[in-house]
């Protein structure tokens, strides 16, 4: 599949819809899990996924595939509810979600689960991966793109602003950053645990290109 789908405004609306549903089924099911940070970042993901990210679903591992880093690996439930939509994982994998052998781990991780990149753990890595995967690229001199989603708390790690510096320094313009800026954290809010400011300003700062979107209105 060379090119991004194309899905319509409405069926976006109608698959971030259903996945929503898919990410308190798994978590109610499990009896835990974190739906917080799945529904905040699920419609961004359907829209990424919908209309401009390279995946083919029948080959989750093809190799000039677009690659997407969930640096936020805690919202896998948003990530399986996508890929259950997509086809690549069935009822009974998300519905065994957190279990003992399950492909549906706690944090996503890509050598339980086709169509996931990225082995998530501890927060404030997953953009120095994604930056490796953008320079991988470069050199295999494939015209793929690399997207990180990472959480507004986990721009208090200063791994991620090293790789924001390293990664202007290398002129890495196939990598883009999605910042889900849900103002809550594992703890408390945001700016009651380490306020984090201009979030935008500072990625500016570093000579990145931003934009600030409505990450709920498709």
């Amino acid at each position: 599949m060379g090119s991004p789908r194309r899905m319509s405004k409405e069926h976006l609306i109608e698959m971030a819809r259903l996945c929503r549903i898919d990410i308190l089924r798994m978590t109610h099911a499990a009896g835990a899990g974190h739906p917080g940070g799945s529904l905040s970042a699920i419609d961004t993901m359907v829209a990424l996924y919908g209309t401009v990210l390279r995946f083919d679903e029948s080959d989750p591992q093809w190799e000039d595939r677009d690659r997407f880093v969930m640096s936020k690996g805690h919202a896998s439930p948003a990530m399986y509810a996508l890929l259950h939509q997509l086809g690549v994982l069935n009822e009974s994998d998300i519905m065994s979600f957190r279990k003992l052998g399950s492909p549906c781990q706690g944090h996503v991780d890509m050598g339980w689960t086709d169509g996931v990149d990225f082995s998530a753990g501890s927060l404030g890595m997953g953009m120095s991966f994604g930056l490796g995967c953008a320079i991988a690229a470069r050199m295999d001199e494939s015209n793929r793109n690399v997207w990180v989603m990472i959480g507004d708390g986990e721009t208090q790690e200063g791994q991620v602003w090293e790789a924001a510096m390293a990664a202007s320094f290398h002129n890495a313009s196939n990598l883009k950053v999605l910042v889900d800026r849900n103002r809550i954290q594992n703890d408390d809010f945001v700016e009651v645990q380490m306020e984090i400011g201009d979030i935008a300003g500072k990625f500016e700062s570093f000579g990145w290109e931003v934009r600030e979107i409505d990450g709920h209105d498709m």
